[in-house]
């Protein structure tokens, strides 16, 4: 009895967390996790699991049934699940895309964005003073969303030209974000126009999948694009590690910004809100850095 008793209560210790998407066979979320499990001893386990559009309500129903004790969302989801959580934090809700949820009492769920704080950390750290910059943020998703207000909220920036391949997208965010400094801060760019812009602007943020294992070869700039030594190039894919735009960045003498760094810092931040407590995460880098 004694035996049974234990075992009940070990299971009652044990979580299990999932990022949801499609694709995650690429994503290194699950190592980073169960890394930062392992060496804090706990008793969970993350997992990634392949969410069609078309399914994804069910996999919120599985969590609000307590499946999981947590969950990461990542592509195409994020900016879908903001409308189906319960409640969204202050930033989720300005951003409207969520990439951490929570679960509340009675299995209230709640959408929270941590890649706001994993995106400014390591920009924090750069050489240079970015706020001094225009910047370019190549993408219109929900990371791209996450990445320009973040530079708005905190003031990262001078202007901020948002180049898509969708141009309604970037008008969006133009329209949904112009409350903190205005229409003329952030301004939408053509696709085709996107590396006319490289030379006015000192930050470069890639917030497309392009260059996204297994499409290495891919790159959002072309070859010819004029990358220059002054520019900081912040790519938010991160597998691989090293991608094309940041060989291009790097051979022209330009400051890089690895896409490893915001997803370790993000789920540091997802880490708190789950666990109450601070992942490890130098361990966690020094295991799993590419």
């Amino acid at each position: 009895m004694a035996g049974q008793t234990q075992t009940r209560h070990e299971d009652s210790l044990r979580k299990r967390f999932v990022l949801i998407g499609d694709p995650v066979a690429h994503s290194w979320s699950p190592k980073i996790f169960n890394e930062a499990f392992r060496a804090l001893g706990m008793e969970a386990s993350y997992e990634a699991r392949k969410v069609p559009p078309d399914a994804l309500s069910g996999c919120l129903d599985l969590i609000r049934e307590g499946e999981f004790a947590g969950a990461n969302v990542t592509i195409p989801h994020k900016q879908r699940v903001a409308k189906h959580v319960d409640s969204l934090s202050g930033d989720a809700a300005v951003v409207g895309a969520v990439n951490t949820i929570v679960v509340e009492a009675q299995n209230r769920l709640r959408g929270e964005n941590t890649d706001i704080a994993g995106f400014l950390k390591p920009l924090r750290e750069a050489e240079g003073k970015v706020a001094q910059h225009d910047v370019l943020i190549l993408g219109s998703g929900g990371v791209a969303r996450a990445a320009a207000y973040a530079l708005l909220r905190d003031h990262l920036h001078k202007r901020l030209f948002i180049a898509a391949r969708t141009p309604e997208k970037a008008e969006a965010i133009r329209s949904d974000f112009s409350f903190h400094d205005g229409n003329d801060c952030i301004q939408p760019v053509e696709w085709s126009e996107r590396t006319e812009k490289l030379s006015s602007v000192g930050l470069i943020v890639n917030a497309t999948p392009l260059g996204m294992w297994p499409h290495t070869h891919e790159s959002p700039l072309p070859d010819e694009a004029p990358i220059a030594s002054h520019h900081i190039v912040y790519d938010l894919v991160y597998n691989p590690n090293q991608t094309r735009l940041l060989k291009q960045a790097q051979n022209a003498s330009a400051r890089i910004i690895t896409g490893f760094e915001m997803l370790l810092n993000q789920a540091a931040a997802a880490f708190k809100l789950w666990t109450g407590r601070e992942m490890p995460a130098d361990i966690v880098r020094s295991s799993l850095s590419p």
